[in-house]
């Protein structure tokens, strides 16, 4: 078994070092573009571990971390019944317990 071992491995570095001669500047670029992909995942594990506290250090709260206490998150939306609402044309009542418009618009010319 480890003579198929050595064989795969004499393959892949003949096939380098012939890459190597007859690409010369396709094989740079190609070990360019792999220290370059390297060096941004060791970047993106070292911005990680950096971000992560310290066993001492206490943690912040949401709201110790905004701006003066002002929450980043946005409120969720809620209906008022102050709009004015007209039935939708084509759209009859439902009949019985929920008797109310299947649908209707909120302003006034949104289903002409």
């Amino acid at each position: 078994m480890t003579w198929v071992k050595r064989f795969i491995v004499f393959l892949v570095v003949g096939f380098a070092l012939f890459y190597l001669i007859a690409y010369p500047e396709a094989a740079a670029s190609a070990v360019r573009a792999i220290f370059h992909s390297l060096a941004v995942v060791l970047r993106s594990i070292l911005i990680f571990f950096q971000s992560l506290p310290l066993p001492n250090q206490p943690t912040l709260s949401v709201t110790e971390t905004t701006s003066a206490g002002v929450s980043l998150i946005p409120a969720a939306a809620t209906f008022s019944s102050k709009w004015i609402t007209d039935p939708v044309p084509g759209i009859g009542r439902i009949a019985g317990d929920r008797a109310s418009s299947q649908a209707s618009t909120i302003c006034r010319g949104v289903a002409l």
